[in-house]
């Protein structure tokens, strides 16, 4: 879920760049991308059992998702990453994931 939300922002980023989006239609889409999932932490029972590939990939997904949340911060200012949505918008993020890459590649 975490690399979709950043593969998701970094597609609006595109699309706004580019010109495919206004600034409204980015920030309306924006409103649906989580940059700020939660990840177990390494003391969760099991962890030191997972695979030492699947660690190390969490791990490099954890600082693409700091280094996108600081991009995400300057250009559009901490508040940003306040999230509005209702608590019943939350409950699928694959969904919502799906649904943004769908409105992205729409143009192509």
């Amino acid at each position: 879920t975490r690399l979709m939300q950043v593969a998701s922002w970094l597609l609006l980023q595109r699309a706004a760049n580019s010109g495919e989006m206004t600034r409204d239609q980015v920030a309306s889409e924006k409103s649906k991308v989580r940059l700020d999932t939660a990840s177990a932490h390494d003391e969760a029972a099991g962890w030191a059992e997972l695979p030492e590939d699947f660690l190390d990939l969490v791990t490099r997904s954890l600082r693409l998702q700091a280094l996108v949340r600081r991009m995400d911060e300057e250009i559009y200012g901490s508040s940003a990453l306040v999230d509005m949505q209702p608590m019943a918008r939350r409950l699928n993020p694959v969904s919502d994931q799906i649904s943004l890459l769908n409105t992205a590649f729409a143009r192509g």
